[in-house]
């Protein structure tokens, strides 16, 4: 995904309910969509889940993860097992499992990101609490293995977005920040690989990384700050952190509603990008 934001167009657009959430392609030709709706009721495998506002998406290996957020700030994270792709159960099959907390018994706080690795690993954006939190899949539900508040001595404001690169590192936007940081870590939040300020206004809402190879990552930022807009910046850990590209809404048909970019979504298998975008209800695709 070496495309030049200058040279990226939308090439076709879906409608969802309030933008939707998306998850990185299953297969060749699949990508997950997750479209956040009150009340939801899905069922997996005969048993009806209540759901109250199923707000992100994620896969890791054979299983799956997604939050759902409640009303008084509160969360519950699902996992289960992929199996099977089928509609309308959400593109899920197999058991589920869930917790309402995260390491140590701490109930989540309004949780805005959830990321996959390639290991069995979830991430959480505990942005109420201030924390990213590492689960794995157990046998009866998700298993808090580890959190972090930031690097030393620079702890998280507000860490509401989370991804992960090929290499399994986690990328870290934190939009309490004013501009909002990137920041990069070493698989469970180890060790701070480096930290950025993002460009003037930035508040950042969605990230996906791309590995370009020698340690360095193209990594692409919705913005709601500047009047919405995606910001392509080339990273090279430790120090090196520079915009390359930003561009609003080129999709023409929809520009009299806001482009209001959501969450990000890198489709490797086709050299695409695809954006919820909240402010038309829609999925946007942009390719080279």
């Amino acid at each position: 995904m070496e495309t030049s934001p200058a040279t990226v167009a939308a090439i076709q657009s879906y409608t969802v309910g309030s933008g939707g959430s998306l998850s990185p392609p299953a297969s060749s030709n699949t990508v997950v969509i997750g479209v956040p709706t009150q009340a939801a009721t899905p069922a997996w495998q005969g048993t009806t889940v209540n759901l109250s506002f199923p707000s992100a998406l994620a896969v890791s290996g054979n299983y799956w993860a997604m939050l759902d957020n409640q009303p008084n700030g509160g969360a519950t994270l699902w996992v289960g097992d992929k199996g099977t792709w089928t509609s309308p159960d959400f593109g899920f099959g197999g058991p589920y499992e869930a917790s309402t907390t995260g390491y140590v018994g701490l109930p989540f706080n309004n949780p805005t990101g959830l990321a996959g690795d390639s290991l069995g690993g979830f991430y959480v954006a505990d942005a109420g609490n201030g924390y990213i939190e590492e689960f794995g899949v157990g046998g009866s539900s998700p298993v808090p293995l580890h959190r972090w508040n930031g690097p030393p001595g620079m702890n998280f404001i507000k860490p509401n977005v989370v991804a992960c690169d090929a290499g399994n590192n986690v990328w870290v936007g934190d939009s309490g920040a004013s501009p909002s940081v990137l920041q990069e870590f070493s698989s469970g939040g180890v060790t701070c690989l480096g930290s950025w300020n993002l460009i003037p206004g930035c508040v950042i809402n969605g990230l996906a990384v791309y590995n370009t190879g020698g340690g360095s990552a193209t990594v692409y930022v919705s913005d709601r700050g500047n009047g919405g807009m995606v910001e392509a910046y080339l990273v090279q850990p430790p120090f090196n952190c520079n915009l390359f590209g930003m561009w609003g809404d080129p999709h023409a048909p929809h520009e009299h509603y806001p482009f209001v970019p959501s969450c990000i979504v890198l489709d490797m298998n086709h050299n695409q990008i695809l954006i919820g975008d909240t402010g038309n209800d829609l999925i946007q695709v942009f390719g080279p």
